[in-house]
């Protein structure tokens, strides 16, 4: 328990640092981003070496709790640019090795079909590929620019973030004006401190495709990964942020064992109000009905991180008590469903 505890401990570290200004993603037309011989001179830590450091992030351990998938991000000074390898090692830190060989970037890998093969993210689009690293396949239907995603418990549905156009420019009125970078501002809140919202994230969950026929039994049936149905916005194309600008990701969403909930925060207010309010709440979203509820209503502050227990029976969140105050003790609390 121990070996495995450490070895989690290890590849979950994250190299904090800044990157390099305007750093974007390889997109493979450039040299070959890859791990570099690093060399300091005199014992001095330099910035150069700082981003010359692979960061590890994303550790996911196999269904049968025998192998590790991971990422390494590179950077390449030069280029400005960084690149994101896959790696898959033993529990014992044996057999550690890449995973693709692509020279683009590889994100959000998740293990599938009983760890023989995983899902990943490039360049915003789904693909799979086996857990050695061959016959790659883009997922069919799959939409573009997909930020984030995560599957179910059983495997047989996907949760994905997506942004969705939140303003409107020159173009969209006039056809000839394709090159003016004005945008219409109505109501708050349109900038989070370095960037105009232009763009909103919104969730959305869809089942994969069926290898086999209507007529067959359940038994009988296997998930088809590389082939995606209609998808289903959580928030039913309201304004509303999912997860929640500026800082929100996957953690604000979870999957209830039993796949029949999700569980997620978000702050539903528009305009000022949401410009000078931190009363994020957490909803319980029913993916047959599509209706949602409420948990924390009442609770007037920051509310996130939602997680379900084990058998379903409870959710648990991170909460703040005051509402506006952004630097207030998190608590823990739990609910009874």
């Amino acid at each position: 328990m121990n070996k495995i505890f450490n070895t989690l401990m290890i590849i979950s570290s994250v190299i904090v640092g800044a990157g390099c200004s305007g750093e974007k993603q390889a997109d493979g037309q450039g040299p070959e981003i890859q791990k570099q011989e690093i060399a300091a001179t005199d014992g001095v830590f330099t910035p150069e070496i700082m981003h010359m450091l692979g960061k590890i992030s994303d550790p996911k351990l196999s269904p049968d709790g025998k192998q590790i998938l991971y990422g390494v991000t590179y950077t390449d000074i030069a280029q400005n640019a960084k690149r994101r390898i896959l790696y898959i090692m033993n529990i014992d830190g044996t057999n550690n090795h890449p995973l693709t060989s692509i020279k683009k970037s590889a994100a959000n890998a998740r293990w599938i079909k009983e760890g023989k093969s995983i899902m990943f993210l490039q360049g915003g689009k789904l693909y799979t590929a086996t857990a050695e690293g061959m016959e790659m396949k883009e997922v069919k239907e799959a939409p573009d620019g997909i930020e984030a995603f995560e599957l179910s418990p059983k495997g047989d549905k996907i949760m994905y973030i997506k942004n969705i156009k939140a303003c409107t420019k020159p173009v969209d009125v006039y056809s000839d004006l394709d090159k003016a970078d004005a945008r219409t501002v109505s109501q708050l809140m349109y900038r989070h401190w370095d960037h105009f919202v232009e763009e909103i994230p919104h969730t959305f969950i869809a089942d994969f495709g069926n290898s086999g026929s209507k007529e067959s039994s359940n038994k009988d049936k296997s998930i088809n990964y590389n082939t995606l149905g209609e998808s289903t916005d959580i928030v039913e194309n309201d304004k509303f942020e999912l997860p929640t600008l500026p800082f929100g990701g996957l953690e604000q969403l979870s999957w209830s064992p039993d796949e029949n909930f999700i569980a997620y925060s978000c702050r539903k207010l528009t305009g000022k109000e949401y410009a000078f309010s931190t009363n994020t709440d957490i909803y319980l979203y029913n993916v047959a009905t599509k209706q949602t509820e409420n948990l924390s209503e009442g609770m007037m502050g920051y509310d996130t991180n939602p997680v379900f227990s084990p058998d379903g029976k409870y959710v648990a969140w991170m909460s703040m008590a005051r509402n506006g105050y952004e630097a207030d003790k998190i608590r823990l609390f739990t609910m009874e469903r």
